[in-house]
């Protein structure tokens, strides 16, 4: 079975500092365990993305920008894009954010 991740939980899993970081990262493995696949949708990516990009710059960890774009890259499989109806997802290879 498959499950859509937003972004506010997508942010939790590649920020470290974000106050629900604990929590997304006790979910995606929940989910996991239970053999759920989790699809990221391209718009929730491209949200993600600036949010997080966009925070680093305010709180001046610039330097923290590749590694995140990194861990996310690793995690997410672009053979897997199918793009219906204007929305493209993503499927995690279950790895570790």
């Amino acid at each position: 079975m498959v499950i859509a991740i937003d972004t506010s939980v997508l942010i939790g899993m590649l920020d470290t500092r974000d106050v629900w970081h604990s929590a997304a990262l006790q979910m995606q493995g929940a989910l996991l365990a239970a053999q759920m696949l989790p699809v990221y949708f391209d718009c929730v990516l491209a949200e993600a993305v600036s949010t997080l990009v966009r925070r680093l710059r305010e709180q001046r960890r610039e330097q923290e920008s590749p590694s995140l774009l990194d861990r996310l890259d690793a995690a997410l499989c672009p053979a897997s894009v199918s793009a219906r109806h204007g929305f493209a997802p993503l499927v995690c290879r279950g790895t570790e954010f």
